[in-house]
């Protein structure tokens, strides 16, 4: 397992890891232009926040003057990007965790204004779990009859309202879709921390479906990217009415994770609770999808980027050959962590073989 070694500057991780998360940022809804102007303000990681919520205030301010005007459409859209803007300003962004929790309620805030204006409208919903309750977005597509619907499952460090431009390729093939805040993650981060047994919150997301009148209960599919890679999979491994799984750049197990990279380590502990490295250890040594993926037994989808700087791609190769069921890897050349640069090439035909194995009653 990892090495428990002296932590690192900030200067030392941040500008190897910013072109892999650039690409993140421009994937999920942040325009190239605000991007670049953003940037230009910061010139050291602790300005990052700020200068962020700075550029989503920006467009609040847009939002609210449309919305006087009574053009809701575009009020809805400014409210998006601000939504945007505000997630990826706390994204990462452990130094301050007040203000990362401010930048977090603003984007719910604005993601909520935003939401009555877009079709199918986000319909904010709440899980019970363990005498607590999961918040998601429930989207369905306009249709006839009970739709298969995918379950977006966040990383370490995504949350349900990043995935509004992911959703799009589903509803697009008649799929709904449930982008999920589970344990540690989002808003279900206040209430409960990252934990092993993830899988039980798949599982109670499932049976909350399985009684809403336009979802096939039959017809569930899983999606995951990143850490939600390995979470996916526990979850299809763990629930037989999984139909069909993508797991997108997660690891087999973490036995390559390093604790002198201070932004592992910042958000582990974040994610789980835990205090130190060595307490992070101790949980990441239980961390294996040894004896786990073998049990998965509907259709399952690895996908990886060879030029993922965060999970080696060697993690999926062992996860598809370990795994019994029917199985398709498709491996990308150029592809970075969860494909985020090929995202206009991999969603579609994500969405395309989810369809498929979705389609039939």
């Amino acid at each position: 397992m990892a090495e428990l070694v002296h932590q690192t500057s900030e200067k030392d991780w941040y500008p190897s890891r910013f072109l892999a998360h650039r690409s993140r940022i421009l994937a999920n809804g942040v325009d190239i232009d605000d991007l670049e102007r953003t940037l230009a303000k910061i010139n050291e990681w602790i300005e990052w926040c700020r200068a962020w919520c700075d550029t989503a205030e920006g467009h609040e301010r847009r939002a609210e003057e449309a919305s006087k005007q009574g053009r809701a459409l575009t009020a809805a859209q400014f409210f998006l990007r601000a939504a945007s803007c505000y997630h990826f300003a706390q994204n990462l962004f452990y130094e301050d965790l007040e203000q990362k929790r401010q930048a977090h309620l603003r984007k719910i805030a604005a993601f909520q204004k935003a939401a009555p204006a877009i079709s199918p409208s986000p319909k904010r919903v709440e899980i019970p779990f363990e005498g607590i309750t999961l918040a998601a977005h429930l989207r369905v597509p306009q249709a006839s009859g009970r739709l298969p619907c995918v379950i977006l499952v966040p990383g370490a460090d995504a949350s349900k309202e990043e995935f509004y431009p992911r959703e799009q390729y589903y509803l697009d093939r008649g799929l709904a879709t449930l982008s999920l805040d589970g344990p540690g993650q989002g808003e279900t981060w206040y209430k409960m921390r990252m934990r092993l047994d993830y899988e039980k919150a798949v599982s109670a997301t499932i049976d909350w479906l399985e009684n809403q009148p336009q979802i096939d209960g039959k017809r569930i599919g899983l999606w995951g990217g990143s850490l939600a890679g390995y979470l996916v999979i526990r979850g299809a491994a763990y629930d037989p009415r999984v139909r069909a799984c993508v797991e997108n750049c997660g690891p087999y197990d973490v036995s390559y994770y390093r604790w002198d990279d201070l932004l592992r380590l910042r958000r582990f502990n974040y994610l789980w609770g835990t205090a130190d490295a060595a307490e992070a250890d101790r949980i990441a040594r239980q961390m294996t999808l040894k004896g786990r993926v073998e049990e998965v037994r509907c259709p399952l989808l690895v996908i990886h980027g060879k030029e993922d700087q965060v999970t080696p791609y060697q993690e999926a190769i062992k996860i598809y050959e370990a795994a019994r069921c029917p199985k398709d890897l498709w491996l990308f050349d150029e592809g970075n962590h969860v494909c985020h640069n090929l995202h206009h090439i991999v969603r579609p035909m994500t969405a395309d073989w989810m369809q498929q194995k979705l389609s039939s009653p």
